[in-house]
């Protein structure tokens, strides 16, 4: 009928339109979707750049730039790692360490903040099992031996000597006081010449309410000691430093480097430069008289830093 051709006509006409609309928003879309990522990638490159430039800005190095090592130098990293978890089967920051190592031909890398307890440390994840490779390796970790409560334990130092380096390593230890605060190695050239290089954590300020914490720990042995010092950080001063004038009596050269929580009030860098010790702040020296920039990126002071007796060449 005329009326049933109509609405055929009809339909077929609409179902036309229909077609063309969808085949103009198949031809639109790809158009709108490559000006959507565009938009999105100009917007990410953008940011990206923005990032990029705070993060040179952040990470620009200081002194010397870290070139490939001349012949005859030998190359020592401080790093406070927070926390080494060797109990954990994919340690990014274990393989991060391992890499960095390689990469700038590391002779000896001290780490600070360890917070292991050793002593409940599986042999298979001692550090020594953990950084092997092809060179050889000679190891010391400092933990406070006192407190025995758990595997990760807050605090504690790590020394570690690296292929030439382990060889001419001698002898190697820590404070006998048991609290992790410091572990060294003795080096000892062709000439018979004694090199003490010592990793050392100073805690940072009392906080009573975390009794876990480096500070909280050591001032539990001291009042059980009965020690005449309370307080760990004047403790630290005073036991390290006395230790370091008997080194210097046997005319030891000693490199001491670490996180010492110092804040900037210097007194750690004061008593090192007493006339029986004569050490010299190393990263003031490159380039010198300039203030030190801080040593986190979230931090606004240099709280790590290295130490040398006058005949260290830096």
């Amino acid at each position: 009928s005329q009326g049933s051709a109509e609405q055929q006509n009809g339909r077929a006409g609409a179902s036309k339109k229909r077609r063309s609309q969808g085949e103009q928003a198949r031809t639109q879309r790809p158009n709108q979707e490559r000006a959507n990522l565009n938009g999105y990638l100009r917007w990410r490159n953008k940011r990206w750049r923005e990032g990029k430039d705070a993060e040179e800005e952040r990470h620009q190095h200081w002194g010397c730039k870290v070139d490939k090592k001349r012949e005859g130098v030998i190359r020592i990293v401080i790093d406070n790692i927070n926390s080494i978890r060797p109990w954990h089967d994919n340690n990014t920051k274990l393989k991060a360490i391992r890499q960095f190592i390689r990469a700038i031909e590391v002779d000896i890398y001290g780490m600070s903040e360890v917070r292991a307890n050793w002593n409940q440390v599986q042999e298979g994840d001692k550090l020594d099992e953990l950084l092997r490779s092809e060179t050889a390796l000679r190891c010391v970790t400092a933990h406070n031996h006192n407190e025995n409560d758990g595997v990760e334990q807050e605090g504690g130092v790590a020394l570690v000597g690296i292929d030439r380096i382990a060889a001419k390593i001698r002898e190697t230890g820590s404070h006998k006081s048991g609290l992790g605060r410091w572990a060294w190695m003795k080096i000892t050239n062709k000439q018979g010449h004694n090199t003490r290089i010592v990793t050392a954590y100073q805690p940072g300020w009392d906080d009573s309410s975390r009794p876990t914490i480096s500070y909280s720990q050591q001032r539990r042995h001291l009042v059980k000691e009965g020690n005449d010092i309370k307080c760990p950080k004047r403790s630290f001063i005073r036991d390290l430093t006395s230790q370091l004038k008997e080194r210097r009596e046997k005319e030891e050269s000693i490199i001491l480097a670490g996180d010492f929580n110092d804040n900037g009030n210097g007194k750690l860098e004061e008593a090192l430069r007493d006339v029986d010790i004569g050490m010299v702040n190393a990263m003031k020296q490159k380039p010198p008289g300039k203030l030190l920039p801080p040593t986190h990126y979230e931090g606004s002071k240099p709280i790590d830093e290295m130490f040398v007796t006058p005949e260290v060449r830096i």
